[in-house]
């Protein structure tokens, strides 16, 4: 991957995944990738190092592909932060360490294992000096699907027609 002074961005048929020691929170532009979605009722603005400000407008579980040696692993996320204008997905790893994943830095690559100690990714260092990961011409598949009433339960016990709504106004993804 060629290296510039801004992490790499996605196009259409490339999306980019950071993986970030320093992040505080899962970010993601790709509303269409989220398993469970809902719309914040004011955006929040996110602040970046350089002094950026990206507003956030919505809020759900993200199912993300890592690679994994030969293969790869589904790791679903949850609580990431949707926000159009940032150019990549932003995986926070303190907040995977703090919900129980674990990681080890070494030798070049990031290795995320579970609760368990099975290894669900191995990640390279890029020359960037960035743990990226690119997907080209992929689609990301939601690996978690709920049912209208677990939608129901989830948005505060909206009725059942409400949450059917939703879905069909593309408003929330994985039913």
């Amino acid at each position: 991957m060629a290296c510039a002074v801004v992490a790499p961005t996605s196009t259409p048929d490339r999306r980019v995944e950071l993986y970030d020691s320093g992040a505080t929170r899962h970010i993601s532009p790709y509303h269409t990738d989220f398993t469970l979605y809902r719309l914040l009722t004011s955006p929040v603005y996110l602040n970046t190092a350089n002094q950026q400000h990206f507003p956030t407008i919505g809020v759900g579980r993200l199912a993300i592909w890592a690679p994994n040696g030969d293969s790869q692993s589904s790791i679903l996320l949850k609580n990431v932060l949707h926000a159009p204008a940032v150019s990549f997905t932003l995986i926070s790893v303190g907040t995977l360490d703090r919900t129980g994943y674990h990681r080890s830095f070494g030798g070049g690559p990031l290795d995320l294992h579970d609760t368990a100690g099975a290894c669900l990714a191995h990640i390279p260092l890029s020359d960037c000096d960035l743990y990226c990961v690119e997907h080209m011409g992929e689609s990301v598949h939601a690996v978690e699907t709920i049912s209208v009433m677990e939608l129901h339960c989830h948005m505060g016990h909206i009725t059942p027609a409400s949450a059917h709504t939703l879905i069909t106004r593309g408003l929330v993804m994985g039913m």
